[in-house]
């Protein structure tokens, strides 16, 4: 098992005071979408075997349908969005989309 990244909680500023976070990873909670689903964004900090400097980031799936015996009807979907005003930034959200194939959204 390889070291996890570290990772701090910080102020908005470039050289703001930084507190050390000790976490396997983070999840960041967006809200809700208009179903009542929560829209939420899993950073991992151990790094990927393949890739050890990467840091991987997902949707998160939440288990209750599953465990309540409901049909999985749909699923988290990561939207990268690349701003054309800085190069060094993206924007992450997250929208639900249907799992039946013959959906249009």
């Amino acid at each position: 098992m390889s070291a996890n990244f570290m990772a701090f909680a910080t102020t908005n500023e470039n050289d703001g005071k930084r507190t050390p976070i000790h976490a396997e990873r983070i999840v960041v909670v967006l809200g809700k979408d208009d179903e009542g689903r929560p829209l939420e964004i899993s950073i991992y900090l151990e790094p990927p075997k393949d890739q050890p400097e990467a840091l991987s980031v997902c949707a998160i799936e939440e288990p209750w349908p599953r465990q309540l015996g409901l049909p999985w009807t749909h699923s988290p979907e990561l939207i990268i969005d690349k701003p054309t005003t800085t190069w060094n930034t993206c924007r992450l959200s997250v929208r639900f989309r249907s799992n039946d194939a013959t959906a249009t959204h």
